[in-house]
Protein backbone atom coordinates (compact mmCIF):
# COMPACT_ATOMS: atom_id res chain seq x y z
CA UNK A 1 0.00 0.00 0.00
CA UNK A 2 1.48 3.15 -1.28
CA UNK A 3 0.74 6.13 1.75
CA UNK A 4 1.91 8.70 0.06
CA UNK A 5 -0.52 7.85 -2.94
CA UNK A 6 -2.58 11.06 -2.61
CA UNK A 7 0.60 13.56 -3.10
CA UNK A 8 2.32 12.15 -5.71
CA UNK A 9 2.40 15.57 -7.79
CA UNK A 10 3.42 18.80 -6.42
CA UNK A 11 -0.10 20.62 -6.41
CA UNK A 12 -1.82 17.93 -4.17
CA UNK A 13 1.09 17.83 -1.86
CA UNK A 14 1.38 21.37 -1.40
CA UNK A 15 -2.95 21.54 -1.13
CA UNK A 16 -2.42 19.06 1.63
CA UNK A 17 0.25 21.51 3.72
CA UNK A 18 -1.82 24.37 2.80
CA UNK A 19 -4.51 22.47 4.33
CA UNK A 20 -2.68 22.67 7.66
CA UNK A 21 -3.58 18.93 8.25
CA UNK A 22 -0.35 17.89 6.41
CA UNK A 23 1.32 16.40 9.55
CA UNK A 24 -1.49 15.14 10.98
CA UNK A 25 -1.41 12.44 8.07
CA UNK A 26 2.80 12.45 7.26
CA UNK A 27 4.68 13.55 10.54
CA UNK A 28 7.85 11.82 8.70
CA UNK A 29 7.97 14.11 5.92
CA UNK A 30 9.35 18.17 6.28
CA UNK A 31 7.08 20.44 4.45
CA UNK A 32 9.62 20.55 1.85
CA UNK A 33 8.57 19.28 -1.62
CA UNK A 34 12.02 19.44 -2.70
CA UNK A 35 13.60 16.98 0.25
CA UNK A 36 10.45 14.93 0.62
CA UNK A 37 9.45 14.19 -3.40
CA UNK A 38 12.67 11.73 -3.30
CA UNK A 39 10.94 9.58 -0.65
CA UNK A 40 7.07 10.10 -2.09
CA UNK A 41 8.25 8.73 -5.42
CA UNK A 42 9.83 6.40 -4.94
CA UNK A 43 8.20 2.85 -5.64
CA UNK A 44 8.92 1.49 -2.06
CA UNK A 45 11.60 -0.68 -2.96
CA UNK A 46 14.63 1.32 -1.00
CA UNK A 47 16.86 -1.35 0.68
CA UNK A 48 17.72 1.14 3.11
CA UNK A 49 16.82 -0.48 6.88
CA UNK A 50 13.66 -0.27 8.64
CA UNK A 51 13.30 2.29 11.30
CA UNK A 52 11.98 2.01 14.61
CA UNK A 53 9.03 3.72 15.77
CA UNK A 54 11.64 6.28 18.25
CA UNK A 55 13.77 7.08 14.72
CA UNK A 56 9.96 7.80 12.41
CA UNK A 57 9.15 10.01 15.94
CA UNK A 58 12.42 12.29 15.80
CA UNK A 59 11.88 12.81 12.13
CA UNK A 60 8.29 14.31 12.87
CA UNK A 61 10.62 17.17 15.10
CA UNK A 62 11.81 19.32 12.25
CA UNK A 63 12.20 22.86 12.71
CA UNK A 64 8.97 24.36 11.31
CA UNK A 65 10.43 27.34 9.78
CA UNK A 66 9.35 26.04 5.88
CA UNK A 67 5.91 27.05 4.26
CA UNK A 68 3.68 28.67 5.63
CA UNK A 69 5.54 28.51 9.21
CA UNK A 70 8.16 30.32 7.82
CA UNK A 71 5.94 33.44 7.03
CA UNK A 72 5.06 33.50 10.07
CA UNK A 73 8.01 33.11 12.37
CA UNK A 74 9.67 35.71 9.85
CA UNK A 75 6.85 38.16 10.89
CA UNK A 76 7.46 37.43 14.49
CA UNK A 77 11.11 37.71 14.13
CA UNK A 78 10.47 41.00 12.25
CA UNK A 79 8.16 42.62 14.69
CA UNK A 80 7.58 40.61 17.62
CA UNK A 81 11.70 40.10 18.44
CA UNK A 82 12.36 40.56 22.12
CA UNK A 83 8.86 38.42 22.44
CA UNK A 84 10.15 35.97 20.68
CA UNK A 85 13.72 36.06 22.97
CA UNK A 86 12.16 36.24 26.27
CA UNK A 87 9.67 33.40 25.34
CA UNK A 88 9.30 30.34 27.61
CA UNK A 89 11.76 27.80 24.53
CA UNK A 90 14.88 26.30 25.36
CA UNK A 91 17.17 28.87 24.34
CA UNK A 92 18.99 26.37 22.21
CA UNK A 93 15.52 25.66 19.96
CA UNK A 94 15.50 29.89 19.54
CA UNK A 95 19.09 29.24 18.36
CA UNK A 96 18.31 27.19 16.01
CA UNK A 97 14.87 28.63 14.62
CA UNK A 98 17.10 32.33 14.49
CA UNK A 99 19.63 31.02 12.33
CA UNK A 100 17.49 28.47 10.26
CA UNK A 101 15.44 31.79 9.30
CA UNK A 102 18.93 33.71 8.54
CA UNK A 103 18.76 35.63 11.92
CA UNK A 104 22.14 36.42 14.43
CA UNK A 105 21.38 34.39 17.62
CA UNK A 106 24.20 36.78 19.14
CA UNK A 107 20.89 38.17 21.49
CA UNK A 108 20.60 34.80 22.79
CA UNK A 109 24.17 35.09 24.94
CA UNK A 110 23.46 37.89 27.03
Amino acid sequence: MDIYRSIKTRERYDSLLGSGMFWEFHPELTGVWSKDSALILSDGTSKEPNQTENEKSNLAKPILVDGSFKELADWILENEQNAFIRADIPKESKRKILNALGYSSNSLDD
